[in-house]
């Protein structure tokens, strides 16, 4: 939209991202900006609003919003909550604008989840009135904060697939038809390796040790052979762009008889694959590779665990000789791959055990496994493979889809410096030869503390975000010259697109701008549903835990408060400064140490304490702890 004001306005949609914050875009210059809560104006998600570009004299320019436009919506999911004698709707943390309900026909309790229309926006007041529609889930419900979170980002309001009632024998013939013409690899050994819950199996493996060469296969699902270039089902799979993976629910991208079925590589079918050969010389360099379609038949379906198992026990498995060679193989390309810059960050992240009512009443603590490795590694080197598979085809360099990420920004990187400085005292860690080894170098050092974690997560809050573009610009986190998305075409939509290059069947090259954008946007989606329905759940987790003694790790100090990460659920919480003993409180030059001046209390990012829950807010999303 072409903007209509001069050069200190412009017009843009709002867009929340986080803790109430948002921004805007100006079209005409392409610049991107941030805006805080108090400059909001009354704004929601998606308005269209007008913007005032502020001159403070300094090196980042301010903006707020003076003007709402247009109502981005008028319906909207969100979460009962009350206020005084008032009954409110959330539609996230920090809304700009109170919504009230009003002519409230149902009995309604707090953390009901509800369909809301806007009845009058009241422009010049801090609330709107709305009225209730409809009650899509009851607070102790199972589903209650899938519903919040599939509202809230659009995923229920997806348009549902419509199969012709012979959609299955159609599917079933273009299988019978597509088995004639292509390398049959069902008599090789092949196996999937997966969470013990998956269902869907997009990859599975061959690997095969000759007396002076390994051929290693990676089978990828065929869904491109299935879902055609502009058939509604390809239109409905792009508009999603992922599938979108809960505790207690999965919104498939693709229609389930393909996702779970007909596309995926489940054991004793026969399935169409595109698959990937790659032979190796006794020394493990790569001799040569090839993509080509395939028929295969998956031999059996394992578990992380169950391989693991194999790997660790020994024992009678007629696979265990492969699972060896792979390992070794994997173990190989995993330590050159580092060795060239790759970064190595293995965090843990636990999940949840869900009770009927949705709130979790357990915790699985996932340990990262050599089988977890083992496939980790496949794939990436398949995607490296697909990436230079598309540079070879693409003579004009911009019309594949890549998968970027950019090393951090200098203020980020300069930040990371000061990170490491601190805590790895030992080291003295400069910005001119600062790269993925750098971290690797310190992880290396603190991989055995209690902090490794926190760490973790902090450095890759600093990291750039990887990105989709159709020309390549290399992966600074993984170390690779050239990266794509190609093993999981079942759960992502720019795979798809990526098998159509490779084969040669994508007629309509110019649609690949469009269709980045859009797995662009529906990544970020799925990142942010996804992190929003565990941070409720760890919420759930925490508010049973009142009274328990926990343990955080500071990951941020400021003058206010200390933020926090607590160690068994992840979530990031705060430490109010009132709360710490009584002292007066100075924050260090580098932002790494809260002290005391009278009794020396401190607290450094990295340091882990002992906490309990003090305060929980389910509306605002946030939970405050106090020392113990």
């Amino acid at each position: 939209m072409k903007n209509i004001f001069n050069s200190n306005f412009f017009i843009s949609v709002l867009n929340i991202y986080n803790q109430g914050k948002g921004f805007v875009t100006n079209q005409d210059t392409n610049e991107t900006f941030y805006i805080g809560r108090n400059r909001l104006k009354g704004a929601l998600d998606r308005d269209l609003v007008k913007v005032s570009l502020i001159n403070n004299g300094g090196l980042y320019k301010n903006v707020e919003i003076v003007e709402i436009f247009k109502r981005g919506n008028q319906f909207f999911t969100a979460k009962i909550y009350s206020k005084g004698k008032q009954i409110l709707a959330s539609l996230y943390p920090y809304q700009s604008k109170k919504i009230i309900l009003k002519n409230i026909m149902q009995d309604v309790s707090e953390g009901d989840i509800v369909a809301i229309k806007i009845t009058d926006w009241r422009e010049n007041h801090k609330s709107a009135y709305a009225e209730i529609l409809k009650i899509k889930s009851r607070n102790n419900d199972l589903l209650n904060d899938y519903y919040f979170v599939s509202g809230k980002y659009g995923l229920s309001s997806f348009e549902k697939y419509s199969l012709n009632p012979c959609y299955m024998e159609d599917l079933k013939e273009i299988l019978k038809n597509n088995l004639k013409n292509r390398a049959d690899l069902s008599e090789i050994e092949t196996f999937t390796i997966d969470p013990e819950k998956a269902q869907d199996f997009d990859d599975a493996i061959s690997i095969i040790e000759n007396n002076k060469t390994i051929e290693l296969y990676v089978h990828i699902a065929d869904v491109s052979t299935f879902v055609k270039e502009s058939s509604n089902i390809d239109r409905l799979a792009k508009i999603r762009a992922n599938s979108y993976y809960f505790d207690d629910k999965t919104v498939h991208m693709l229609p389930e008889i393909l996702s779970t079925n007909i596309c995926s590589l489940i054991p004793n079918r026969k399935r169409l694959a595109l698959t990937l050969k790659i032979i190796f010389d006794s020394d493990f360099n790569i001799l040569s590779y090839d993509f080509f379609e395939s028929s295969i038949k998956s031999d059996r379906m394992f578990s992380y665990e169950e391989v693991q198992k194999i790997l660790d026990e020994g024992g009678k498995s007629s696979f265990l000789n492969s699972f060896l060679v792979l390992r070794n193989l994997t173990n190989i390309i995993r330590t050159r791959r580092l060795v060239e810059n790759g970064l190595d960050i293995n965090y843990q992240e636990n999940t949840f055990i869900l009770g009927k009512d949705g709130i979790p009443k357990d915790l699985n603590k996932n340990q990262l496994l050599v089988s977890h490795i083992m496939i980790e590694e496949c794939m990436m080197l398949a995607n490296r493979l697909a990436a230079k598979k598309l540079l070879d085809l693409n003579i004009d360099g911009d019309k594949g889809i890549y998968r970027n990420h950019e090393r951090p920004n200098r203020k980020n990187e300069e930040f990371l410096i000061e990170l490491l400085n601190f805590t790895d005292k030992g080291e003295k860690y400069i910005s001119e030869k600062f790269s993925a080894n750098t971290l690797n170098k310190f992880f290396d050092k603190i991989k055995l503390k209690s902090n490794y974690n926190a760490l973790s997560k902090v450095v890759i809050r600093k990291m750039q975000k990887a990105t989709y573009s159709s020309g390549n610009m290399g992966h600074f986190g993984l170390g690779f010259l050239e990266y794509t998305h190609f093993t999981s075409p079942i759960r992502r939509y720019s795979d798809i697109v990526v098998h159509r290059i490779i084969k040669k069947i994508l007629k309509n090259e110019n649609s690949i701008y469009e269709i980045i954008d859009h797995c662009n946007k529906g990544e970020i989606i799925a990142q942010h549903a996804e992190r929003e329905y565990k941070t409720l759940k760890s919420l759930k987790w925490l508010e049973k835990t009142k009274g328990d003694i926990l343990k955080v790790n500071i990951i941020e100090v400021s003058n206010s408060k200390l933020t926090v990460n607590e160690t068994l659920t992840g979530i990031n919480g705060y430490l109010k400064k009132k709360m710490l003993p009584p002292d007066r409180y100075l924050i260090s030059g580098n932002k790494m140490v809260l002290s005391g001046t009278d009794n020396n209390q401190k607290f450094s990012v990295g340091q882990c304490i002992n906490v309990s829950v003090n305060k929980i807010d389910m509306i605002l999303q946030e939970v405050y702890f106090k020392l113990t």
